[in-house]
């Protein structure tokens, strides 16, 4: 398999490549044309759509590029025939990045010559220096230029509908959101507040758990919506905005999750947010000797699988053994591997005492943001027989 194949597939394939290397590949040019030409689509669609053409997508927009049918013909079949169907490997994933810096600078430098013989010079020194850039250092190159394309920075947020976190930053499409609690305070009651917040806020939302019976689910949503059979979510089913899916735990790792995914998407409905009930159930992908090493490809993983499907994940995390002490959670108390942490965009903290548990009240905070403040709500309404949550941070409680 060429480099040419090979670039296009890891590009259509691995969801964070372009956008990790968008200053790069924006910049290059293959030497094959009708790869080029599948290129140039690539990067209209990314400008446009801030996502990468699936498969079926690449070949709808030949049709609307091309009006000779015979091209269509011949670039559909080298999608399906040289790209698609080919196999690749982590070590074919290592040779394209390792490869790319070196092709972006020649395919730069071919342009600086073809400029001189044509007798511009004008923008000789601006070339030599932009190819000095990314022979220096990738990673300098791509902070650099993030500031020529301010659409990488912007952030789609979608409101929780709980002040605290939408006040202070939120959570966007492609972020992890986290609540740390210990086990048996609420992990799951919130979720499915959650989720159900984002499906009275128009959002698609696609609720999976791991642990009891699905219709235990499908009442605390009813309940929520201020009626136990209520006919918007019927016995074992749910409304066209909010599906409710349980897996096996332990067994159901990230691809299983994407498979699901893909089966909705041919059915019409694509998630705008994921609520997963919960992290610590998720099955690696690659087992490792070590436990941790697992949790961090995971972990690695899910951000991947957020940016590849432009969606909002919230799940939970368990607390280790320290977490046990009626006291809202720090980040060192997280269960296993701290990756977890390393990938949220933002976590949340759960304590209940007993006491708390009687009056129906919990202190929660927000412990790591990226994107705000973090802040404190003491002895707010926690009531999960009637699915009420009222989180109002404290004033004066700021922690920075």
């Amino acid at each position: 398999m060429n480099y040419d194949n090979l670039l296009l597939k890891v590009i259509l394939e691995e969801g964070g490549f372009f956008k990790r290397y968008s200053s790069q590949i924006k910049k290059l040019q293959l030497d094959n044309k009708h790869f080029n030409f599948l290129l140039n689509i690539i990067k209209e669609h990314y400008d446009e759509y801030k996502v990468v053409p699936d498969y079926d997508i690449l070949k709808i927009k030949l049709t609307e590029e091309l009006s000779n049918e015979q091209m269509v013909k011949v670039l559909t079949d080298t999608i399906t025939f040289q790209i698609e169907e080919r196999k690749i490997s982590e070590g074919d994933i290592k040779y394209i990045k390792d490869n790319l810096v070196q092709r972006i600078q020649n395919s730069m430098i071919k342009q600086a010559m073809n400029n001189l013989d044509k007798g511009k010079t004008d923008g000789l020194h601006n070339d030599l220096k932009e190819i000095e850039k990314v022979s220096s250092s990738t990673e300098e190159y791509e902070i650099k230029m993030l500031w020529d394309y301010d659409e990488q920075l912007e952030r789609e947020v979608i409101p929780t509908n709980i002040p605290m976190v939408d006040e202070n930053g939120g959570v966007g499409r492609g972020e992890i959101g986290i609540l740390l609690a210990p086990t048996g305070v609420g992990k799951s009651v919130f979720l499915s507040y959650l989720a159900n917040n984002f499906m009275l806020g128009g959002s698609k939302v696609l609720h999976i758990v791991f642990e009891g019976a699905t219709n235990d689910y499908i009442r605390l949503h009813r309940v929520k919506l201020g009626n136990p059979s209520n006919d918007m979510l019927k016995r074992g089913k749910t409304t066209s905005n909010l599906k409710v899916v349980k897996m096996h735990s332990g067994k159901t790792n990230l691809y299983d999750i994407q498979d699901l995914l893909d089966r909705f998407k041919d059915e019409g409905f694509v998630p705008d947010v994921i609520c997963l009930d919960y992290l610590d159930l998720i099955a690696p992908t690659k087992v490792k000797k070590e436990s941790w090493m697992s949790e961090i490809n995971t972990s690695n993983e899910l951000e991947e699988f957020c940016w590849r499907n432009h969606i909002v994940f919230w799940t939970a995390v368990q607390t280790n053994r320290s977490g046990l002490n009626n006291e809202i959670p720090t980040l060192g108390q997280i269960a296993g591997s701290v990756s977890k942490a390393q990938k949220a965009s933002m976590i949340l903290g759960l304590s209940r005492n007993n006491l708390q548990i009687e009056d129906n009240t919990a202190d929660v905070a927000i412990i790591k943001n990226r994107y705000g403040k973090t802040a404190t709500a003491n002895n707010c309404l926690w009531n999960p027989d009637e699915m009420k949550i009222n989180i109002t941070p404290n004033e004066n409680i700021i922690l920075g």
